[in-house]
């Protein structure tokens, strides 16, 4: 990449809306280049950085909300069969 990429591009390049290629192309740009790496800190630092209106979050389809509810009850359940999973850790270190 020889011109330094569109403000878009470089929001494309935060958001990881870019193609692997193109974001690979971006991203070796940005370390070379001051202009952009400035640009690219000014984008972190605002809400609406294109002057776009933020995206609002993206509804769950309900097998996430399966999957979530199911990681959580798998963790709860681990942690139920194990009260104080510390005390292990701690016994391997002290070589209990």
């Amino acid at each position: 990449m020889r011109r330094c990429p569109e403000r878009t591009v470089l929001q494309q390049y935060l958001d990881e809306a870019l193609a692997s290629s193109d974001g690979d192309s971006v991203e070796g740009h940005i370390e070379k280049c001051k202009a952009c790496q400035k640009l690219l800190a000014a984008l972190v630092e605002t809400d609406t950085p294109t002057g776009l209106a933020p995206k609002p979050p993206a509804t769950p389809t309900p097998e996430a909300v399966i999957e979530r509810f199911a990681a959580l009850a798998i963790r709860l359940a681990h942690a139920a069969a194990d009260p104080d999973p510390g005390a292990k850790m701690a016994s391997r270190r002290l070589g209990s």
